[in-house]
């Protein structure tokens, strides 16, 4: 049974290992250093108790039906703490990379979220203080912000066409008013004339 409890020390986990009689006197032990173990169990049955640095575990030995004892194992917590420290400090890594991750991602988001706003805004602007409808917006990789560049675009070269006509048609009514006025000043010199020579002619 000694050899049985030394073979433990190969376990760091387990500080200590009494095996109890069925007297429940301590029978063979192994224990380190600054460690000990009740000189008695109150009971050959089996539990479990849970303190701030061990686990206390009893655990009965029979055979046949028959008790013939128990054995008692101090395993220590530092492991479980130690394992439960790095699963908090990797958990903790892990949430600052991905807060992060998704600042870069935000950051660029935003960039190309904004920037065709503030370049179709810069040339609303332009626009409405220069009057100049030959202002284009430029394109965008999203669709939805693309779609309204292309109907911004496609608004201001209705409006261009739509002053070229304008345009034409006051030329053309230009001319058609000088063409005219022209016509009645001949008109008007002609019957001066004839109202002269009518005059003269009485």
């Amino acid at each position: 049974a000694r050899e049985l409890l030394q073979s433990l020390r190969g376990s760091p986990d387990v500080h200590g290992a009494v095996i109890y009689g069925k007297d429940r006197q301590p029978f063979a032990h192994y224990l380190l250093e600054g460690h000990h173990a009740p000189a008695s169990l109150p009971a050959l049955h089996e539990s479990v108790s849970y303190g701030v640095e061990y686990i206390r575990l009893v655990q009965p030995i029979a055979q046949d039906g028959d008790i013939l004892g128990a054995i008692l194992l101090l395993v220590d917590l530092g492991g479980l703490y130690w394992q439960m420290l790095w699963q908090v400090l990797i958990t903790l890594v892990a949430a600052v990379i991905a807060t992060l991750l998704a600042r870069v991602l935000s950051e660029r988001l935003g960039a190309s979220v904004l920037r065709p706003l503030a370049s179709l805004t810069d040339s609303m602007d332009q626009i409405s203080e220069q009057a100049d409808f030959g202002i284009r917006a430029r394109s965008s990789e999203i669709a939805e912000l693309d779609r309204l560049s292309r109907g911004f675009n496609s608004m201001l070269e209705q409006i261009q066409e739509r002053d070229a006509r304008l345009a034409t048609h006051r030329d053309h009514l230009e001319e058609e008013v000088a063409s005219r006025t022209a016509e009645l000043l001949q008109a008007k010199e002609a019957a001066e004339a004839a109202s002269q020579a009518k005059s003269e002619f009485l």
